[in-house]
């Protein structure tokens, strides 16, 4: 089955609404972004969720001492490395590590090939936006790609998520734009999305 990832956590709001709704995962946005929450509030929001639902942190070119504090002080179970850093210099850090591509045209996956066996994600391509920018990825990018460790992300929505699973069968699929109201985490639109995904995914 694919999983569920609900990006873009920032209040004692939203995390009321994954505790009743139950994604794989949750993110919190520790980069420069519209949903950035600050190392103390993300940790604090991490205490009230519900155990069963995975915590990633979503990075933007950040150092090593900020990833790795984040990690020990909100009890991360994966860093998202959304830049241009290298994972290697993450791994000691000892946590699952997402290393984000943003795709702009089939070159791209030439650097995904390289990455090789482990946990990647596609992203579309926004000029000056590293993710959440809710423009869906290109399909016709992606003929190639299909694995049990690719994370789909990119203007998902409950109307076409099922048709990028069938396709490419991922790992898990990432939403945040979709699923809110005004900028704000939409409890019905969530909840939407979760149940095409579990009623119908693979």
């Amino acid at each position: 089955m694919t999983k569920v990832k609900i990006c873009g956590i920032k209040s004692y709001e939203d995390i009321a609404i994954v505790n009743t709704l139950k994604p794989d995962y949750i993110g919190f946005v520790f980069a420069q972004s519209k949903r950035k929450v600050e190392l103390d509030q993300a940790a604090s929001y991490s205490k009230k969720l519900n155990e069963g639902i995975g915590k990633v942190g979503v990075f933007v070119n950040q150092n090593f001492e900020f990833v790795k504090d984040a990690v020990k002080k909100c009890s991360l179970d994966v860093i998202q490395l959304h830049g241009d850093e290298y994972y290697k210099d993450y791994e000691s850090i000892g946590v699952q590590i997402w290393k984000s591509f943003r795709i702009k045209s089939i070159e791209d996956f030439v650097d995904i090939e390289k990455y090789g066996g482990r946990y990647f994600l596609t992203d579309s391509y926004v000029k000056g936006i590293r993710g959440g920018s809710g423009k869906t990825i290109d399909e016709n990018l992606m003929k190639t790609v299909k694995g049990k460790k690719h994370i789909i992300a990119g203007g998902l929505d409950k109307n076409n998520v099922l048709g990028f699973i069938k396709k490419f069968n991922p790992y898990c699929v990432d939403v945040s734009s979709s699923v809110e109201t005004v900028g704000r985490k939409d409890f019905y639109k969530i909840k939407e999305f979760i149940e095409e995904v579990r009623k119908n995914g693979k």
